[in-house]
């Protein structure tokens, strides 16, 4: 039961991020009518650098004899 709550929260997680690259995109596509291509690229990359960064995953277990541990 644990497992497949972890694999439904990674799902979730990486659908996320998903969504939120897409949205980026319509963003940057956005603004390149509005503001033009160069400062719609620095905006956007922004974005989206901030998006990964703060998306990734904190390894829960981080020394490896509790990981062996937790799942025995």
């Amino acid at each position: 039961m644990l497992s497949n709550s972890k694999e439904l929260v990674l799902l979730t997680e990486k659908w996320m991020r998903s969504f939120l690259i897409n949205k980026n995109l319509c963003l940057h596509y956005w603004l390149k009518k509005t503001i033009g291509k160069v400062w719609a690229l620095r905006v956007a990359d922004t974005i989206e650098k901030t998006i990964l960064i703060v998306g990734r995953q904190v390894n829960p277990y981080s020394n490896t004899k509790e990981e062996l541990t937790k799942e025995q």
